[in-house]
């Protein structure tokens, strides 16, 4: 009978100390010069039997954890010839991506954070601080100090919830962790302790229909929950019970436009008169403080007298613009009209009259007359005219200077036979040339001849011409 000898862990390194990293597999060998009886090896941890063997050769073999790390692990041999049992113990160093922590602290200056690392070994390497909103979405990075630390002072122009968020440290000490990564990251919530805030989706302009009621939605952004919304019109509180819900709304944090929880308070406003299309101003108050947003409540009526009298505008804009188009297309017609007609007058009708002269009782008178009546057409009619004068000829062979101012008075006379010294016109019995105008305030002394001039004494009926005719001779008469 002989008892076990010599016993030994294989791999143990100097001071019996055994490296490994965290996930990766760790074989650990025991063992021992066996004796008679034979001996009995048995790996221990922390006091609990991992794994034994009646051999003199034991192996353990197991996948390490952060937990492990700076743990004894002893292999022990039994033997009923020993008044002690054989052992040996290791410890175990194993390394280990680091654990993150934040810790921070928040005053009226500004707020201070702190990375904390657990890992092994403990030499890190941080980087930038990522803020994000609430919800993931990505706002800004920031450089903190080489040991992890973060300062953000308060700046007074911005405003004092937009410093709210997640803020993310990440750090390394060149070990992956379990899934192979390795930068590690560690984050916290930083909630402000300030009054409600008018987030960027409230509207400063609402419409309203006039006669009926508009819905003005707030939306609030207060972490502290207990903001007391009132509505004021002229700095008087209007007595409205608002609907209240919470909600995910929008706001700018740092000119990144983020979703953020939010409260909506919706006032059921009546829109009754003028005066309901107003400026209103919200106040939102909590324990630390009060903002106010102002509304501009405009109407939706496109005839409804609100500010600036819109409707009458476009209106009398119509209007005036019908009546210069009516004008412009007067003047149009009228220069087609005088184009179209050949005829341009550039005489004064009053020089016209003076030119005629007075009509002496012989026919060289008659042939003064014609030839004038001649050099006021256009050439397009001289040839009507010619035919005219020809007849005309021969209507002054035919009778004498004694009988053609009387045979002239004669026609004058009106069918009542009253004489008068200008005949007065009937409209009415006129045929009027398409080419004719008539203007009964300036020459009331004329006469329309008609179609054909018949001499009495023979009977015989001068034809007018159809291009000019009926046709016009203005006179005075000696007296």
């Amino acid at each position: 009978m002989k008892p076990p000898t010599n016993l030994k862990i294989v791999n143990a390194a100097e001071h019996t100390i055994t490296y490994g990293k965290e996930g990766v597999r760790i074989e650990l060998t025991c063992t021992v010069k066996n004796g008679i009886p034979a001996t009995t090896l048995i790996w221990s941890k922390n006091g609990l039997t991992v794994a034994n063997s009646s051999s003199d050769i034991l192996l353990y073999r197991f996948i390490p954890t952060r937990s492990d790390h700076m743990q004894n692990i002893t292999c022990y041999a039994l033997s009923d010839l020993l008044t002690s049992p054989l052992s040996q113990t290791i410890l175990l160093d194993i390394q280990y991506a680091p654990d993150v922590k934040i810790q921070y602290k928040i005053s009226k200056q500004n707020i201070r954070m702190f990375c904390i690392a657990d890992g092994n070994p403990n030499n890190y390497t941080f980087n930038d601080w990522e803020h994000k909103s609430e919800f993931n979405e990505h706002i800004r990075r920031i450089h903190g100090t080489p040991k992890g630390h973060l300062i953000i002072n308060k700046a007074q122009y911005s405003k004092e919830n937009e410093d709210d968020g997640i803020y993310v440290c990440t750090v390394s000490n060149g070990v992956p962790n379990m899934k192979g990564k390795f930068d590690q990251k560690g984050q916290t919530s930083i909630k402000s302790i300030a009054p409600p805030v008018f987030v960027a989706d409230n509207k400063q302009v609402q419409i309203g229909h006039f006669g009926k009621s508009v819905e003005i939605e707030i939306y609030i952004y207060d972490k502290l929950n207990n903001s007391e919304v009132v509505i004021k019109s002229m700095g008087t509180s209007i007595m409205i019970k608002a609907k209240i819900k919470s909600v995910q709304t929008h706001d700018t944090f740092h000119g990144v436009y983020i979703t953020v929880p939010g409260i909506k308070y919706t006032f059921d406003l009546d829109l009754t008169s003028e005066n309901s299309f107003t400026k209103y101003t919200v106040e939102a108050c909590n324990d630390v403080g009060c903002n106010y947003f102002d509304v501009q409540v405009k109407s939706a009526n496109v005839g409804y007298k609100s500010g600036y009298n819109y409707g009458w505008y476009i209106v009398g804009s119509l209007f005036g613009g019908s009546f210069i188009l009516s004008i412009c297309l007067n003047i149009y017609c009228l220069v087609k009209r005088k184009k179209s007609s050949g005829i341009v007058s550039e005489t004064p009708l009053e020089i016209h009259y003076d030119e005629i002269g007075t009509i002496h009782d012989n026919s060289e008178s008659i042939q003064v007359l014609s030839n004038n009546a001649q050099g006021a057409v256009s050439i397009p009619e001289r040839h009507a005219f010619e035919r005219i004068n020809s007849h005309v000829s021969d209507f002054e062979q035919e009778i004498s200077s004694e009988t053609s101012l009387q045979s002239l008075s004669n026609s004058l006379l009106n069918e009542d036979g009253y004489e008068h010294s200008y005949e007065t016109i009937n409209p009415e019995n006129i045929e009027i040339h398409p080419y004719s105008t008539v203007w009964y305030n300036i020459y009331e002394n004329t006469k329309i001849c008609p179609k054909e001039i018949t001499i009495k004494n023979k009977g015989q009926a001068i034809q007018i011409d159809n291009e000019r005719g009926p046709w016009l001779i203005i006179y005075m008469k000696n007296v």
